[in-house]
């Protein structure tokens, strides 16, 4: 259930910023890999399809990176999504202008 719905939050992220004239054709997705590469990059896969798919003329890549690489990719603004934790976020923010697309409330902190 949380994967869908950060896959919903992520299509609508992407279909407002679209919206508003940033047509890039070519999108990258930095996502922090904990848990390496090749498991982020099955995990995530399904989003870069289903957005290129949803997004005609649209092309989204997902790009597994470390903390080191995340700043790298954020400074030289190479991605232009980034899915990564709050202190991350943080960390990110002090270095480039970055702005909350979208935040996950935890299963049980939801319900009422």
């Amino acid at each position: 259930m949380r994967g869908k719905t950060v896959r919903r939050l992520a299509v609508l992220a992407a279909v407002g910023l679209l919206c508003h004239g940033a047509w890039a054709g070519t999108w990258n997705i930095g996502i922090l890999a904990m848990r390496g590469e090749a498991s982020t990059r099955s995990h995530w896969q399904p989003l870069a399809k289903t957005l290129s798919q949803q997004l005609p003329g649209e092309t989204f890549h997902i790009q597994p990176l470390d903390l080191h690489q995340m700043q790298e990719a954020v400074n030289q603004g190479t991605v232009q999504f980034v899915i990564t934790n709050p202190a991350q976020f943080v960390q990110l923010n002090s270095h480039a202008p970055l702005r909350w697309l979208a935040s996950c409330v935890p299963r049980a902190m939801g319900k009422r």
